[in-house]
């Protein structure tokens, strides 16, 4: 090769970088947080489990709270989707933390569509007991029903 005897230089891939050189950092524990306590929150507004005795809302507060729950999950999982494409397309290279976020939503999608919300149907043997129990009574003040 007109008296070189060196192989060229293969080819490097285009990899943009910042303007300062710095890598860019993978959506870490802060949006895997996020996305565990929205996740947590938008299963137990779906499913009206509200904890503590007796804590149920209206289907109105519920919906909203389900919405509230949901649009705050697009806005984690854009920014997820955004540091991740910097991570693998400028940086070309994986870390364990672009799965954390994915792996607990369809964690909860999985729990919400396994476990059925409550009806009416069942707790209706609570209803019938609670019913007869009121109806039996002599008492008007029918007390612990």
């Amino acid at each position: 090769m007109n008296g070189d005897d060196t192989s060229p230089v293969p080819r490097q891939p285009l990899v943009l970088r910042d303007p300062i050189g710095r890598p860019a950092r993978p959506p870490g524990l802060i949006v895997a947080g996020a996305s565990v306590l929205l996740c947590t929150g938008f299963v137990f507004a779906l499913l009206d489990w509200w904890p503590g005795h007796g804590h149920t809302v209206d289907a109105v507060t519920n919906s909203m709270i389900v919405l509230a729950f949901g649009v705050l999950l697009v806005v984690v999982g854009l920014v997820w989707a955004i540091k991740s494409a910097y991570v693998i397309g400028r940086d070309r290279r994986w870390s364990w933390w672009i799965a954390a976020a994915p792996i607990v939503v369809v964690a909860a999608t999985g729990v919400a569509a396994v476990i059925p919300s409550p009806s009416f149907q069942a707790a209706r043997s609570d209803f019938d007991l609670a019913a007869r129990t009121v109806l039996s009574s002599p008492d008007p003040a029918v007390l612990d029903v």
